[in-house]
């Protein structure tokens, strides 16, 4: 059994479940296993490939854990990286990793830019946290967490 169809498996047993606390927001397995299905839908929209590496520069998060299991359903290795790793370090590890795609905070969306500069075989990355849905202030190559929920199927 792989380790998203646990999640699978607890959300049709336990749909109703809250199964993850952070801060003051409470998901349940249903809630959750949609929202990875919308955000692994969306990665392979991104054109992300099966077996590709992701980074997840992201503090601990509701959006972390999401990233985590959408990227499992939809083929890739993920990588979780220090939130407080500086940018320098950061490229290192993605070119090392040859990482495609990046998970990492809206306001370091300056540093995301200088990545796509440094780290050749980064082709896209997803802005998380407040103001992620400002799509007029995105970078290039960058979507809006909350758009991938609105706009990538359920399924």
């Amino acid at each position: 059994m792989l380790v998203n169809e646990f999640l699978q498996n607890s959300a049709e047993r336990f749909p109703d479940k809250v199964a993850l606390v952070c801060g003051k927001r409470r998901l349940t397995y249903a809630q959750i296993e949609e929202q990875t299905n919308r955000v692994a839908n969306g990665l392979q929209a991104l054109g992300m490939e099966r077996g590709e590496r992701l980074a997840i520069w992201l503090p601990n998060s509701v959006e972390t854990v999401v990233a985590i299991f959408a990227i499992l359903k939809a083929g890739g290795v993920f990588t979780v990286i220090n939130p407080t790793t500086k940018p320098a370090k950061l490229a290192y590890i993605l070119n090392n990793c040859t990482a495609s795609g990046l998970f990492a905070p809206t306001r370091e969306r300056e540093a995301v830019v200088h990545l796509f500069e440094t780290v050749p075989s980064l082709r896209f990355a997803v802005l998380c946290g407040q103001r992620g849905s400002e799509s007029a202030t995105l970078p290039p190559n960058t979507v809006a967490f909350p758009h991938l929920l609105q706009t990538s199927p359920p399924a």
